[in-house]
């Protein structure tokens, strides 16, 4: 068990509250409001159930209270080689998992090709979004410059395909790693639209934001 899974605790805590609330699920789903809006619904909801939620999640409420336990009494995260196991700001990490969230929609073949098409005509017919794609590219180019983390076992262990791609792409041609910002960026607005226009906005984001913090 990796120690950041007690985030996966948590959404499994927030998934059942909305699941077990038949009218703010409704509430998430139907509304037009914008995410944060039904962020404050959500908040709205858990303060008023307060004594509901103490009860019902104390199971995982206990954990998380183990987990701030474990962390105090370790006095930090990692357990064991801390020397090579830090916490690190590493943006670049979104950008990684950008491609593999493309790839992971459930979206049938015939669908992504459909949705592929009208994303790219969309950015050569729309001028906002293809002004958006362009400072999504120059963000990330910053992003990947600024913060590219190399860690030393991704140089030594040669288990895991990272490992070649780095000693036969990104650590051979310089360009490499910059040249996947047209990805990322393209995998940004291709994803979007979808998750704008999924009867599960609400969830779907807040899933989006827990895989991020992975």
């Amino acid at each position: 068990m990796r120690q950041t899974n007690i985030i996966w605790v948590f959404y499994i805590a927030v998934w059942s509250f909305i699941q077990e609330n038949p009218k703010l699920r409704q509430r998430l789903a139907k509304s037009p409001q914008g995410y944060f809006r039904a962020l404050g619904s959500f908040v709205a909801a858990v303060l008023e159930q307060v004594l509901t939620i103490l009860s019902v999640f104390r199971y995982h409420i206990l954990v998380c209270i183990a987990f701030l336990v474990f962390v105090v009494i370790n006095g930090g995260i990692a357990v064991g080689d801390r020397q090579n196991h830090f916490i690190v700001f590493h943006p670049t990490q979104l950008l990684y998992f950008l491609p593999f969230a493309l790839a992971s929609l459930p979206l049938s073949l015939t669908e992504h090709l459909k949705h592929f098409k009208r994303t790219v005509r969309q950015l050569f017919k729309s001028p906002k979004l293809a002004l958006s794609y362009v400072a999504l590219v120059l963000v990330f180019l910053f992003i990947v410059r600024k913060y590219t983390l190399v860690h030393p076992f991704i140089l030594s262990d040669n288990r895991h395909y990272i490992f070649y791609l780095w000693k036969n792409i990104f650590g051979r041609f310089a360009f490499a790693k910059y040249a996947l910002c047209l990805l990322y960026a393209f995998a940004v607005v291709y994803i979007i639209p979808i998750i704008i226009d999924s009867p599960r906005k609400f969830i779907t984001l807040t899933l989006w934001a827990f895989c991020t913090g992975l």
